[in-house]
């Protein structure tokens, strides 16, 4: 299940249609459905802010549940800290964490993309022969 996937049964647990996901995180009605691979670092940081109870290491990497906690999350203090109902932390320094690890993963699809484009170039080549 891949990252849209993902986002889309998130949707449905909160028995709104994307149309509306899309616009309370200030996006276009489309934008889920045109997710390709991940979700970009700004997106992210929407997502986050509207809806502090998904877990976003699981919305990105399938790792961990849905949801942080049992709906009692919260945004409280200066300095942003969501505490989930399970008693974990996560702190804006965890959510800037997960946008560079995202901005790692999108480099490394780019590279694998390029790999692969080199590969079919090779393999076109060699057909021709």
């Amino acid at each position: 299940m891949g990252v849209k996937e993902r986002l889309r049964e998130y949707i449905k647990t909160l028995n709104i249609s994307e149309r509306e996901f899309c616009r309370q995180i200030g996006v276009s009605s489309s934008y889920v459905n045109n997710i390709r691979q991940s979700i970009q670092p700004d997106k992210m940081k929407a997502i986050g802010e509207k809806f502090p109870e998904l877990n976003p290491m699981w919305l990105l990497t399938g790792d961990g549940t849905m949801r942080n906690g049992d709906n009692t999350n919260r945004i409280s203090g200066n300095n942003n800290t969501a505490v989930a109902g399970n008693g974990n932390q996560v702190t804006t320094n965890d959510i800037a964490g997960l946008i560079e690890l995202q901005k790692g993963y999108q480099e490394m699809i780019k590279e694998k993309d390029s790999q692969i484009a080199r590969l079919i170039s090779v393999i076109e080549k060699l057909s021709e022969k």
